[in-house]
């Protein structure tokens, strides 16, 4: 079975490539059995290094975990550092990758982690062929001759929280599908991103998830909510909620809630109350309004009274004990009372009442909002 997983890789990397990844000088370590190089333990299915490595490591079995806990695997060049054929439910995590054609390899994988590795100064970083519902995050993955991480004929993985730089390419996806790439740093990559083929590849979730941080795309942000007020748009995909700051989602934006539009009368006093508004990974610090008359106010709930007739814009600013902001805006109408009642007259011919009473109402409610009018004019209101 070893064998002919091996010719699979071969040809797959003649049919890429154009080359042979020749193994390390040395035999490849066959782990959970290789016991030289770390401890295995049986129970909790945990096989950790104990020392730096020297050659290539197989996986050979599913439902295990890999713990690198630091240390280095480095090649000569070519060969693979990790290598997982058909396996599942395998994680492989605090290893360092370098010097190998492909520092992270799995061909025909499901439902595996790669977290908190480091590739770096191989020809790619990590590759994945033929793969589905795998999840890369927390890698770091730099100064790879060719890609940084390169995925084709996958679907339905996952990549988040990597960090992706000085790379010839940051990522490419080839004939691949239903993958979604958010909250990862592109940093100084020839190429940041391209995808080839292929079709419903996320580069960004909801506004409260965001994209990427691409650092030659970090502006304008004219509505301070964190993202570049533009999308990033690269070969065969885009990003519309750009970062605008590396790892700008360690700290999530609050969410501001000012309530609802109200119409009231000069004179009475509003409530405003900004209790709906949240924050997921912190506490909001500061409430403040701003009342569209000139003044402002402070306070999870505020009142405040309007003494002239007029449609105001009231503006609630929270802020977050990291510093982060958001705000939200609502309307609100000041009526005199001949105004409320000419609301009032429109409401009940829309009601349907009976053709007597309708103009009973109507007529009482115009001499009404007649004589309300006449006392505004000589001064004589309020």
């Amino acid at each position: 079975m070893k064998k002919i997983a091996l010719l699979s890789l071969i040809g797959l990397l003649i049919l890429v490539f154009g080359v042979v990844p020749a193994r390390t000088s040395s035999l490849p370590r066959y782990i959970p059995g290789d016991t030289e190089i770390g401890m295995w333990d049986p129970v909790n299915r945990i096989y950790t290094l104990t020392e730096d490595v020297n050659e290539s490591i197989e996986i050979t079995q599913s439902n295990l975990t890999l713990d690198g806990a630091g240390y280095k695997i480095t090649g000569s060049g070519s060969g693979i550092g990790v290598y997982l054929n058909q396996r599942s439910n395998v994680t492989v995590k605090n290893c360092v990758f370098s010097k190998f054609l492909i520092g992270i390899f799995l061909s025909s994988c499901s439902s595996n982690t790669l977290t908190n590795n480091i590739t770096n100064n191989n020809s790619y970083g990590i590759f994945l062929n033929s793969c589905s519902s795998n999840t890369l995050t927390n890698n770091i993955t730099n100064n790879n001759s060719y890609y940084g991480i390169y995925l084709i004929s996958c679907s339905s993985n996952t990549l988040t929280k990597n960090t992706i730089n000085n790379n010839k390419s940051g990522i490419k996806l080839y004939n691949c599908n239903l993958n979604k790439v958010y909250n990862n740093n592109f940093i100084d990559n020839s190429t940041q991103a391209r995808v080839n083929y292929g079709s419903d590849n996320e580069f960004f979730l909801d506004k409260l998830v965001g994209g990427n941080y691409w650092n030659n795309w970090t502006s304008p942000d004219d509505d301070d909510d964190y993202f570049v007020d533009f999308s990033y748009f690269f070969l065969g995909g885009k990003d519309d909620f750009p970062w605008i700051c590396q790892d700008g989602w360690k700290n999530i934006r609050p969410v501001a809630d000012a309530g609802y539009d109200q119409k009231v009368l000069v004179g009475e006093t509003v409530q405003f109350d900004g209790s709906g508004s949240y924050n997921t990974d912190g506490i909001i610090i500061s409430y403040e309004w701003i009342f569209g008359d000139g003044t402002n106010g402070s306070g999870m709930i505020v009142n405040h009274t309007y003494y002239l007739a007029d449609i105001y814009p009231v503006t609630l600013v929270i802020s977050d004990d990291n510093g982060l902001k958001d705000t939200d805006t609502v309307e609100i109408m000041i009526q005199t009372p001949a105004e409320a009642i000419g609301d009032l007259i429109i409401i009940i011919k829309n009601f349907q009442f009976s053709k007597g009473m309708e103009k009973s109402l109507t007529v009482h409610l115009a001499n009404t909002m007649n004589s309300l009018e006449k006392k505004s004019w000589t001064g004589s209101f309020w």
